[in-house]
């Protein structure tokens, strides 16, 4: 490769890491049309399409790279990732197996295998992973809030609490951390702890739709139905694809005679029921009341729109 391509493919990264990945995708691609054989433009490539969450254009770009140099480690990784990234776990395995045999103190192969063996529940081998990656790096954050999660499915709740609180001993503002601390205190039904962890994971900025369903869960069991209502709304603003959030909002709203805005709540949701997206209809969530007439109620509610007065 000459100087100038060499300086032009370094620009490329610049702009990566710079989050300008539409550029990187250009100068990638025309380093590629002027060498085909240049397995680290291939490689580059399939990492800013992973960075824009096209899957399948990063494996094609992966799997070229490892075909051009199948003995480079971080390209067999790589190509794992996307793999894992494209629910093909089983497929995922020899890449970062290989990855390993050329570089034995790999750490993130370790930990992405692991985290390959986990979401197959092959959890003893998992943990084998990433006792292997803490052990080339014991600051190694995602390896603890890894066996957090093995322990979790495991409903072994106080081996993960243990787990989380290393993480946070790492890194004290670790949004997965502390976020995941909310939920596993929730799940032991200590909503005061959860609450607690939440807050602090809302103060790090980085709250997300999926954040805003656990908190709006463990406000449904304190009997704040405003405040989960808020917050169910608040992870369909942020992710309108997941439809679910909308039919808890709602039943929120209905649980506490709130009509403000649930028409136009209810309609949005019959809109989406028609187009055969996957949302949930707020009917099935009328079973979190245990009273008869408040089950009769909300059904008249919900199907003929008749909206009582609050009470």
């Amino acid at each position: 490769m000459s100087d100038d391509l060499e300086q032009y493919l370094t620009k490329g990264v610049q702009c990566y890491e710079a989050g300008r990945l539409d550029e990187a995708e250009k100068i990638f691609k025309e380093v590629i049309a002027q060498i085909p054989e240049c397995a680290d433009a291939y490689n580059l490539l399939g990492i800013v399409y992973a960075g824009h969450k096209k899957f399948t254009e990063a494996l094609v770009n992966f799997k070229e790279a490892v075909r051009l140099n199948p003995n480079n480690a971080a390209y067999n990784s790589n190509l794992g990732n996307a793999l894992q990234d494209n629910g093909e776990l089983n497929e995922s395995m020899p890449y970062y197996l290989k990855a390993i045999e050329l570089n034995p103190d790999f750490t993130d192969a370790y930990y992405n295998l692991s985290n390959s063996l986990r979401k197959l529940q092959r959890f003893p081998e998992s943990f084998q992973y990433l006792n292997k990656a803490k052990s080339l790096n014991s600051s190694y954050l995602k390896c603890y809030i890894n066996a957090a999660l093995i322990y979790t499915e495991l409903k072994q709740f106080d081996q993960a609490i243990a787990e989380l609180m290393q993480a946070l001993a790492i890194e004290s503002h670790s949004f997965e951390a502390l976020s995941s601390l909310a939920v596993v205190f929730s799940l032991k039904r200590d909503y005061e702890q959860s609450m607690i962890y939440f807050k602090k994971a809302y103060a790090t900025g980085r709250a997300d739709d999926k954040f805003f369903v656990n908190y709006a869960a463990v406000c449904v069991e304190l009997s704040q139905p405003v405040e989960a209502g808020k917050a169910f709304l608040k992870s369909a603003e942020i992710n309108p694809s997941k439809n679910g959030a909308l039919g808890r909002a709602l039943h929120q709203k209905m649980l506490i005679a709130d009509w403000s805005g649930i028409k136009e709540l209810n309609d949005e949701i019959v809109k989406r029921l028609h187009q055969n997206q996957d949302v949930v209809d707020p009917f099935g969530y009328m079973g979190f009341s245990d009273s008869e007439s408040d089950l009769q109620q909300a059904a008249v509610i919900y199907l003929d729109k008749k909206f009582p007065a609050p009470p």
